[in-house]
Formats: C-alpha cells, sequence, structure tokens
C-alpha cells in the first residue's frame, strides 16, 4: 500500500473520516490513528484529542465544513445518519455547528500539540 511506503507520517481517511490505512510513523504520533478509527469522531468525543488543540473550538469548524462537503447531497446514507447522529447526540459542539448553514470554510492552518513519545 502507498502509505506504507511514504517516507513520513500518513493516513488515509474514508468519506465519513474513516481511517482506512496509516504508517508507524503516523501511529507514533498519534495512537488514535488506528484503522477501523474515526478521526471526526475523536475530535468531538475523545477529550485527549481535544487537549491536543489549544483553540478547540476554533478546530472543530473545519472538519465538520468537511463532513458537509463529503457528504454533499447524499444525506440519506446510512453512514452520514449513523455518524451525525451520534455525533449530534453526544456532542454539543457538534450539534451546535451542525445547525449553522457554512457549507465551507476557506482553507489554513491550525495549530495543534502533539506529545512526541519517547
Amino acid at each position: 500500500m502507498l502509505v506504507t511506503t511514504l517516507p513520513l507520517p500518513a493516513f488515509v481517511e474514508g468519506r465519513y473520516f474513516d481511517v482506512l490505512a496509516v504508517d508507524p510513523p503516523a501511529i507514533a504520533l498519534s495512537t488514535r490513528l488506528v484503522v477501523g478509527g474515526n478521526r471526526l469522531r475523536d475530535v468531538f468525543l475523545d477529550p485527549e484529542e481535544k487537549d491536543l488543540y489549544p483553540d478547540w473550538e476554533g478546530a472543530t469548524e473545519r472538519p465538520v465544513a468537511g463532513f458537509r462537503q463529503s457528504v454533499g447531497t447524499d444525506t440519506d446514507d446510512q453512514g452520514f445518519i449513523d455518524l451525525a447522529g451520534e455525533l449530534s447526540l453526544a456532542s454539543p459542539r457538534f450539534r451546535t455547528l451542525a445547525r449553522t448553514r457554512r457549507r465551507t470554510l476557506p482553507v489554513d492552518y491550525r495549530v495543534g500539540v502533539v506529545p512526541v513519545p519517547g
């Protein structure tokens, strides 16, 4: 698989932010990057993930915008319904962002704190 041949930390996400592939350098940076995990779920439901962002609330806007963009008009898809329902019930922040009508956001870069093992 291409991900394992790259000389840098890398992972591949699916349409709903499911982790499909991850290489060892990426796992060394974040043990939450596991095949079958879900990055959107991590951002909103994992307290340790929240601690990585000095401005967590600001950092949550882009994943929701990306989720909307990925889904497009396919809002009757069961994967979307299940994940959006779970996050809406469990995360007040996701619920707030999901109610907004903003579809996309300009690209910028957010700073996160990644503790390096060792």
